[in-house]
């Protein structure tokens, strides 16, 4: 539930429930609880406002979903389509958002949503809660271009093609709903007469998931409204199957075993992975706990007040500090924004988009004490070493900081 609240599109469902809820007093002409039912779409209001206010004062803009989201509407701003940022099919941001989601390239969405502003001392995409044509601060000369032969993160494998608006619709729609079970909802859907109720419940779930997905992109977690309402219909299939087995001789016993056993099938995938993550050897747990090895570390050697800048924030909350987002750019520029965000440490890892090239641990982290600036091939000296994390300053600059860039 915490997680379905931290999706912008609760407020679609909240406000279809609360006309669909108002509309259905109305048919019964139970007008004496039209103040309980304001008074509950209210208390949506207020539960689902947080995070749309937070979106737009981040965005400039209202918006349902956040960082991918915001992926589509920089996307369609770099192909010149930035009044078609929410079409999907008609390429820009949509199609680039797809190829993502669904085609693996995420080279699209680091390049678009994690690249710095043209001063390199800030994120680019207002994703970060930064306005655009924010001017560098002054005094701040900007930072250096990449040159084309800098190392920097390496470029992703090619994949194929994501498929178009449909398809991924009908792809995210499976992956929520099974679709075996998706049949045995269709056919308690055929069973259901058709009635006032029915589509007073239907319609709000049905309209919140898809209408999303239809005008900005699809992915599983905007459809996941559709397995409750799945879960409802699939019972009348249920009990027409039990129905059917109970008609026969000694069918009795065996008809309420069709439900127990719908609910075991269910219970499979989630009994799979709840055994597999006993151990805490999966690969997610692996990297979780390696994030918290590393940010206890950083926490117990940083200055209180110094921030972090990862890929990852759980390093930083791990440390208690400051997080500053990893920025998809060369080591040089990337260690400029980190002096202008005041930073202390970066920290890299295998695990994400990182311009180092075969690092000694699969963490390593870069102290920021030192002077000059981060050119040429980096040499780092070491400073401390575990079985994670590397610790290394940057070692003697090949050129001094001109005036104005320390």
């Amino acid at each position: 539930m915490k997680k379905l609240l931290a999706i912008g599109s609760m407020a679609l469902l909240c406000a279809a429930l609360g006309v669909a809820m108002l509309a259905s007093l109305a048919l019964q002409r139970r007008l004496a609880l039209w103040p309980r039912a304001v008074a509950a779409i209210v208390a949506g209001v207020i539960v689902g406002a947080p995070y749309l206010l937070y979106l737009h004062g981040a965005l400039g803009r209202w918006a349902l979903s956040g960082r991918v989201q915001a992926a589509v509407a920089e996307q369609a701003g770099q192909t010149g389509q930035a009044g078609q940022a929410g079409q999907a099919g008609q390429g820009g941001g949509s199609d680039a958002v797809r190829e993502f989601v669904w085609g693996g390239n995420t080279e699209v969405l680091w390049r678009t949503l994690y690249a710095l502003d043209a001063a390199g001392t800030q994120m680019a995409s207002q994703y970060w809660g930064v306005p655009r044509r924010m001017a560098a601060p002054a005094g701040v000369a900007p930072a250096p271009p990449t040159p084309p032969e800098a190392p920097g993160p390496a470029p992703a494998a090619e994949t194929r093609r994501a498929p178009g608006a449909l398809a991924t619709l009908a792809r995210a729609t499976i992956v929520v709903v099974p679709i075996w079970f998706l049949l045995l909802a269709l056919v308690g859907l055929v069973r259901i007469r058709p009635s006032a109720d029915a589509a007073l419940w239907l319609a709000p779930m049905v309209l919140a998931s898809v209408a999303p997905a239809v005008l900005a992109y699809a992915e599983p977690r905007v459809l996941l409204l559709l397995a409750p309402a799945a879960c409802i219909l699939a019972a009348g299939a249920c009990e027409l199957l039990r129905s059917v087995i109970e008609q026969r001789p000694g069918g009795a016993r065996f008809g309420p075993l069709v439900t127990g056993a719908v609910a075991l099938v269910l219970l499979y995938p989630s009994a799979r992975d709840l055994a597999r993550a006993w151990s805490q050897q999966t690969p997610l747990q692996q990297l979780a706990t390696s994030r918290r090895i590393v940010g206890e570390y950083l926490g117990a050697h940083l200055a209180p007040d110094a921030a972090i800048v990862a890929w990852h924030p759980a390093v930083a909350i791990y440390a208690r500090r400051d997080w500053r987002v990893l920025p998809y750019d060369s080591f040089d520029r990337i260690i400029y924004y980190a002096r202008a965000q005041r930073a202390a440490t970066v920290v890299f890892s295998r695990f994400e988009p990182t311009p180092l090239r075969d690092p000694p641990r699969a963490f390593t982290a870069v102290l920021l004490d030192d002077e000059g600036e981060a050119t040429g091939p980096v040499t780092l000296n070491q400073v401390a070493v575990t079985p994670t994390l590397f610790v290394g300053r940057l070692a003697p600059m090949l050129q001094p900081a001109p005036p104005g860039r320390r």
